[in-house]
């Protein structure tokens, strides 16, 4: 706190300066290996929303992957935690199974 206080800046650990960049691409390529197989099993319930929420948790995991190929792993991170967020909230309410 102290040298944020003093105008100075810390340099946060795993960030993106020197090498970070390909911290966070082996991280994020852990992340992707162990949600492949939450989102290959995932299956909708015959509940009328559940196409929708379907739909909209893999089509954020479907963008996370195409980040992640492009190199951009931060976007890449981001839609895979929206990815999850929507397969969580699907699984909660009993309108995905997997």
């Amino acid at each position: 706190m102290e040298d944020l206080k003093a105008g100075g800046a810390r340099k946060p650990k795993g960030g993106l300066q020197e090498g970070g960049s390909q911290a966070l691409n082996a991280r994020v390529e852990k992340y992707l290996e162990r949600a492949r197989p939450l989102f290959y099993g995932l299956r909708k319930t015959d509940q009328p929303s559940a196409g929708k929420v379907y739909d909209t948790a893999m089509r954020y995991y479907s963008d996370a992957l195409h980040f992640y190929q492009k190199g951009e792993y931060l976007d890449a991170l981001a839609a895979l935690e929206y990815a999850e967020g929507w397969m969580d909230a699907g699984k909660e309410t009993g309108l995905l199974e997997g």
